[in-house]
């Protein structure tokens, strides 16, 4: 896999943060800590403000095991072991393992968000029944967000624009639920519906005239449209205001015509991941 060339991901980075430092003017309204984690200080008027207070930073460090299919469509399973690095400013801005988002309107139980972070794309040595049909690259990712907070339900909105790789677009549309069970035991629920473009699908699911000849699949052009449904549990246990265990099981059904696709062996995509992590 390439990583992506030139250095527009780190400014786009940057840029999402200055634009989370406007967050007041926008309305931002305060974050609520998670059951069992210390609230955050905020700096008093006429105390020290902006970036260079450390009471309105937190931060995460652990690490976590993913058990997912060796590629979206495989019938067999692989472990991947990851770090959990997270940094955030208020709940303005986060940079993670994952990339980078920014509230930039917050008003209310509304939220509009902007992201960048990465797509890994797929080698064709991430699985056998891949041979022939070479790799996605690794590529840049930019999206925006929407959410709208509806007691202890969450509705959510969300299209990405991969630059590089399959050079497609998806979308997202989602609803959670949280419930704290105990202070120290939050529970969660979560359901989603991808969409993804031709470009994305035809990528990750179709198989040309070269391809068809070196792999042997059967010649496949999938149309733009609705490609999975996700549901997926989750529980955060917090052992000590620092410390804390997270839990997740997950299940994704490939519809349409990424089900029906020669490189999909097995529609239904199961998934788990098991983390350990301190914040602070």
């Amino acid at each position: 896999m390439r990583l992506p060339s030139g250095h527009a991901l780190p400014c786009l980075f940057l840029l999402l943060f200055l634009m989370a430092q406007g967050g007041d003017a926008l309305g931002q309204d305060p974050p609520v800590p998670l059951p069992g984690s210390p609230r955050p200080a905020y700096p008093t008027p006429g105390g020290e403000a902006g970036l260079l207070d450390l009471n309105s930073w937190s931060f995460t460090v652990g690490g976590l095991a993913l058990v997912h299919p060796t590629y979206e469509g495989s019938d067999s399973m692989g472990v991947m072991p990851f770090p959990l690095l997270s940094a955030q400013y208020k709940d303005r801005f986060t940079l993670d393992s994952r990339g980078a988002s920014a509230t930039v309107f917050n008003r209310g139980p509304f939220t509009l968000r902007a992201m960048a972070g990465f797509d890994m794309g797929r080698a064709e040595d991430d699985d056998d029944h891949l041979n022939g049909l070479g790799d996605i690259g690794m590529a840049a990712v930019l999206g925006m967000g929407a959410q709208v907070e509806l007691g202890p339900a969450e509705l959510r909105a969300e299209v990405r624009r991969t630059l590089g790789g399959d050079n497609g677009f998806t979308g997202e549309l989602g609803t959670s639920v949280k419930h704290a069970l105990t202070p120290s035991l939050m529970l969660e629920g979560d359901g989603s519906l991808t969409f993804a473009d031709s470009n994305h699908m035809e990528s990750y699911f179709g198989v040309d005239a070269g391809q068809s000849a070196r792999s042997g699949l059967s010649q496949y052009t999938p149309d733009p449209g609705l490609k999975r449904l996700d549901l997926k549990i989750a529980a955060t246990y917090s052992v000590t205001n620092n410390w804390f265990v997270r839990g997740e099981a997950g299940l994704g059904l490939l519809v349409g015509d990424a089900a029906d696709s020669p490189i999909v062996r097995q529609t239904l995509q199961p998934s788990t991941m098991l983390g350990v992590g301190y914040r602070f």
